[in-house]
């Protein structure tokens, strides 16, 4: 066995047994357990080395899940679902973009994987695929998902158009069209299994665009209003409007509060495009959500507060921006 698992024996006698009767009773398995493995290397177990993981063989891999699961089975029941995900991702076959973008930090356990199989279930289909708009929807169930809410991608394998099968990956967080059940287990019940129904969902459909019309601040002073519309600061006459088009919305880091995202795309201001990443909190309520977020920008990068205002001793270069949003549901 390679050197980065040498001490799976180790953490599983020392760490994971010691602890596995009270997570066995928890309702949802420690992050800490799922970081120690991580920090072994053991999310990029199955991948080649060349490709960021450890290279292990199948019957060293085993080896390794025998182990772990000797110590805690909810944990290890959790983190062998990643290996559907890496696998996906490092296969020849997968796009370039996205095996470039996600491969490595799911090697290093920073984006951790689950998967929904309903597509592959014996029977009529579970869960079905059909094309919409250069992307795809999905419609049925997918039971036994494992570690919702200890995961941040899906893969999703679907039945495609004419008994094909359809491989997704996409955000795992609850959103508008994809329902979540918790499951009840009378073992590894820490695990957070779920059963997922979908409902013309698209898991491509993360985007977000705002537009702001300059001319509407208002900072409670006539003067200040007037002073803030000129060439100096925003130059309202020229530049009317500040847009953020996010083109991407990702579910926050592992660990991260419930509800957290980040949007990354740009940010346009008086002329100028810089690349922006805001991170958000979505918090659903009946008919609607909050979207609430908080970013910093540096004026100087877009020309605001220019000739005697450039100076940072009155004025800071950073520019702290809060928002908070509400949402209504359009049926």
């Amino acid at each position: 066995m390679t050197s980065p698992v040498r001490d799976v024996r180790g953490l599983a006698d020392d760490l994971l047994f010691p602890d596995a009767m009270r997570v066995d009773g928890l309702d949802v398995l420690p992050v800490a357990h799922l970081d120690a493995l991580a920090a072994l290397g053991l999310y990029g177990a199955p991948v080649p080395v060349q490709a960021g993981g450890l290279g292990l063989d199948l019957a060293a891999y085993c080896a390794v899940v025998e182990d772990l699961a000797s110590g805690c089975l909810a944990t290890t029941f959790v983190w062998l679902q990643h290996r559907g995900l890496v696998m996906t991702l490092a296969a020849d076959g997968t796009p370039a973009a996205l095996r470039d973008r996600w491969l490595g930090p799911a090697c290093r356990g920073q984006v951790r994987g689950g998967i929904a199989l309903g597509g592959l279930m014996p029977g009529p289909p579970r869960l079905r695929a059909r094309p919409d708009r250069g992307g795809w929807r999905l419609d049925g169930d997918a039971p036994w998902v494992t570690g919702w809410g200890l995961i941040d991608l899906l893969l999703v394998v679907a039945r495609g158009p004419d008994d094909s099968v359809v491989s997704l990956i996409m955000d795992a967080t609850a959103r508008p069209g994809l329902t979540v059940t918790r499951e009840r287990l009378a073992a590894v019940h820490a695990s957070v299994t779920v059963r997922l129904g979908f409902d013309g969902d698209s898991p491509a459909g993360g985007r977000l665009d705002v537009t702001i019309r300059i001319a509407s601040a208002d900072m409670a002073s006539a003067d200040i209003n007037k002073a803030i519309a000129g060439p100096e600061w925003f130059d309202v006459a020229r530049h009317p409007l500040a847009e953020f088009h996010a083109t991407e919305i990702r579910r926050a880091p592992a660990g991260s509060p419930p509800g957290r995202f980040v949007a990354r795309g740009t940010l346009a201001l008086k002329g100028v495009t810089q690349p922006l990443e805001v991170p958000l909190a979505w918090t659903a309520a009946a008919g609607g959500a909050t979207l609430d977020g908080e970013f910093s920008v540096k004026r100087s990068l877009f020309g605001i507060g220019t000739g005697e205002w450039a100076a940072t001793s009155v004025i800071g270069a950073d520019v702290s921006v809060k928002f908070h949003v509400q949402l209504r549901e359009v049926r």
